[in-house]
């Protein structure tokens, strides 16, 4: 009688199966890099190259590294197959990413380089991210070799003529520059800031060795006369004069505002900063000095409507030729039809959804401070000594005015400003006039995320309002030039900095925290996040926001426990359970409120002055104490009040007393001007006036008026009520006298 295998048993069988059966195990250590290619189905685009003859076909059985884009990358790749391609994919030692140094070289003529770098999201060779490494694999003749995946193809930068063989021995960010007509940069020259830098005698700067990030902007930014038009007598001009429109670009830039430091501007020392790995910190440029114009670059990701599968989000067009963004639409010009240049200029977007972002901190009397965007039309070209970017436009010169900047920004299909400039041209109005005609300002320009989630209900009813829309609009430009590093925004709580809005009904409200490079803007109760700062233009400076102003989107609860200046006020509600009563779903109930809202600061200045009645309140033994306390500071009626309608209630009570659910406020305003900006705004109570620090703060159940008083004393829980109180029964006064007994022996 046999004895059963065991498991064991088992194992020793099948592992001398493998043995004597080794290539058909799929042992990879035996496969060849081809045969591995050739085998993986996210790959298979890239074996189809793989199959065209050439030098490659050698070097593939010999010892190499090679980095194999995935077919998404092959994909999105919209250049031809050659062997220069695929010879850049290469490297002539086999390399685990453990041994990988800070620069390889390719296969390609000349050995141009595969710089390494790693940071939190992987380990990068020049642009591409390692989706997969170390697959080690043998050749015929027994020489290793190592497969890494990579999520983007390696594009080298080949001479146009392959004959001049100099042209490909060390290329560097200055040979590039001054010889760009010998390469193929798709038709991109770069003459004009070549000579420039030649003019200034700083194209030595762009030779340096080392590791450093260079961007270079294209020829189509600049301004240009063709000589051999001649000159127009009858006009007194050049027959071809130098344009000042808007382009596909933007407005064209004057050669002679690149100088030297603008040239400076351009060139990241020490660090190679490549598109995959936006959005990055800011890094100082060579235009850096301690006592002098201080300028930091940035590499951020494009405003693109992006789902979850990451492609672009567009308007969409009806059968009628219809541009709509979610509910609000309007009739597409004419002009709207994406030509030529347009469709190129989204091609290129969708290739390369990163700008570059400079940041003059410190500026002279010819570098304002600000920000300047251009985005990068060939980006991620290796060079010997760093990385080159070819941009759309120089960096550090501000060009374009404030309408300039939008237009030109919204113009582009897609991009962060679209809808906000298509909204200025179809209902823009006085608005947009006001903006052109400024001579100093600032635009919070809602990106198209903020125009996708705002409540389109409420803004097509106050799009189709002629005065609400000037006003609406208006909240989205102030007469004045704020920047984030003015020291007026560090201030918080009750002296927070504001400026009349444009339409000078409103008031703006703006906050930057240094510490977290914060910053928040306030119009009419919607508080906004800055998501881009400090954009320069001419006349005035541009921030992006996440919100649309005067578009409420909280309930009256909501923003009471968001604000950081009425936490005290939230607490206190919740004690008291009359939070859930300012959260009412407005479309489920009939009731909106007027609240009139003390400030952390009045509250604190509360304590000090009544601490008898605040510390009852805190405790809780007196609920009824507090609620009718708290009832002082609002109304519920069908629908809220502004300050202005609670004024002209004042006005016309001869009492000057509007009643609030528990008692009486007066409201009044001081102000010879008749604009409500410049007006100061009061709440009364026995006496004692406490200043609004905000008005009209609108939600979407009710309107908040932030005071910087609490219109309360020192009077015991039995005295405080409404004039209702001699009405009521035996009981409540049996429950006053209970209460008086409590209130002595507590505060005796």
């Amino acid at each position: 009688m046999g004895v059963p295998l065991s498991w064991l048993g088992y194992l020793w069988l099948w592992a001398l199966i493998c043995l004597s059966l080794r290539p058909s195990c799929g042992q990879r250590l035996e496969e060849s890099i081809l045969d591995i290619v050739n085998t993986t189905n996210e790959l298979s685009e890239f074996a189809k190259f793989l199959q065209i003859d050439g030098l490659h076909r050698a070097l593939l059985d010999r010892q190499v590294s090679v980095f194999a884009p995935t077919n998404a990358a092959m994909a999105r790749y919209p250049g031809r197959s050659t062997e220069s391609l695929i010879l850049n994919h290469m490297t002539n030692i086999a390399l685990m990413v453990e041994q990988f140094p800070e620069k390889m070289t390719s296969l390609v003529t000349g050995n141009p380089p595969l710089w390494i770098t790693r940071d939190r999201q992987g380990i990068f060779v020049n642009q591409a991210r390692i989706v997969r490494e170390n697959i080690r694999a043998r050749s015929s003749r027994g020489d290793e070799q190592v497969l890494h995946m990579i999520d983007s193809v390696l594009e080298p930068l080949v001479p146009t003529s392959v004959r001049e063989a100099e042209y490909f021995a060390q290329l560097d960010a200055r040979k590039l520059l001054s010889q760009s007509t010998l390469y193929n940069l798709r038709g991109k020259r770069t003459r004009t800031f070549f000579g420039q830098a030649e003019f200034n005698q700083k194209t030595h700067m762009f030779g340096v060795p080392g590791q450093h990030t260079f961007f270079i902007p294209i020829d189509d930014a600049f301004e240009s006369v063709d000589p051999n038009l001649g000159y127009d007598y009858e006009r007194n001009r050049l027959k071809s004069t130098v344009t000042s429109t808007i382009s596909r670009v933007g407005t064209r830039i004057q050669k002679d505002l690149v100088d030297k430091t603008v040239l400076e501007g351009h060139i990241v020392p020490h660090k190679m900063l490549f598109t995959s790995h936006a959005p990055t910190q800011e890094h100082p440029t060579v235009a850096w000095l301690p006592k002098g114009v201080q300028v930091n670059v940035s590499l951020q990701l494009t405003g693109f409507q992006t789902h979850s599968d990451s492609v672009p989000r567009f308007p969409s067009e009806d059968s009628q030729g219809r541009v709509s963004y979610s509910r609000y639409s309007v009739n597409q010009d004419g002009d709207e039809t994406l030509n030529q240049d347009q469709l190129r200029s989204l091609e290129l977007q969708q290739a390369s959804p990163v700008v570059v972002r400079s940041n003059t901190i410190v500026g002279d009397r010819i570098h304002p401070r600000g920000m300047v965007v251009a985005r990068i039309v060939q980006g991620n070209i290796p060079v010997q000594n760093g990385v080159v970017h070819l941009i759309d436009k120089p960096l550090m010169v501000v060009a374009n005015s404030l309408y300039e900047y939008v237009m030109s920004e919204g113009r582009q299909p897609g991009n962060r400003l679209s809808m906000f400039a298509k909204l200025l041209r179809d209902k823009g109005g006085l608005f947009t006039e006001a903006i052109i005609e400024a001579k100093d300002g600032t635009i919070l320009a809602p990106s198209n995320e903020a125009m996708e989630k705002v409540d389109m209900e409420r803004l097509d009813f106050v799009l189709g309002n002629d005065y609400l829309r000037a006003e609406m609009l208006g909240l989205h430009f102030v007469r004045e030039r704020i920047v984030s590093s003015d020291y007026r925004l560090q201030q918080g709580g009750d002296l927070t900095y504001s400026s009349p809005a444009s339409l000078a009904n409103n008031r703006v409200w703006f906050h930057y925290d240094p510490k977290y490079q914060f910053m928040t803007v306030e119009g009419r109760g919607v508080n906004a996040s800055v998501v881009e700062k400090d954009i320069g233009t001419i006349n005035g400076v541009i921030h992006i926001v996440d919100r649309v102003l005067g578009i409420p989107y909280q309930t009256c609860g909501e923003r009471i426990n968001s604000d950081p200046n009425m936490s005290h006020m939230a607490s206190l509600l919740r004690q008291l359970r009359l939070d859930g009563l300012f959260s009412e779903n407005p479309r489920q109930s009939p009731r909106r409120y007027t609240i009139v809202v003390p400030s952390n600061d009045a509250w604190e200045k509360a304590q000090l002055d009544f601490s008898k009645a605040y510390n009852t309140i805190l405790e809780g033994q007196f609920p009824d104490y507090g609620r009718v306390i708290m009832q002082r500071h609002f109304k519920v009626d069908e629908r809220p009040l502004t300050f202005e309608e609670l004024i002209e209630l004042s006005r016309r009570t001869p009492s000057r007393e509007v009643p609030m659910t528990s008692g009486e406020l007066t409201f009044t305003e001081q102000g010879e001007f008749s604009l409500n900006a410049y007006k100061d705004n009061f709440v009364g109570w026995k006496g004692v006036n406490g200043k609004v620090i905000r008005p009209n703060l609108e939600c979407t159940n009710g309107i908040i008026h932030l005071v910087d008083t609490v219109f309360m004393d020192d009077a015991p829980p039995w005295a405080v009520g409404d004039s209702s109180a001699k009405h009521h029964s035996n009981w409540a006064v049996l429950i006053s006298m209970l209460s008086l007994t409590l209130w002595r022996f507590y505060f005796q």
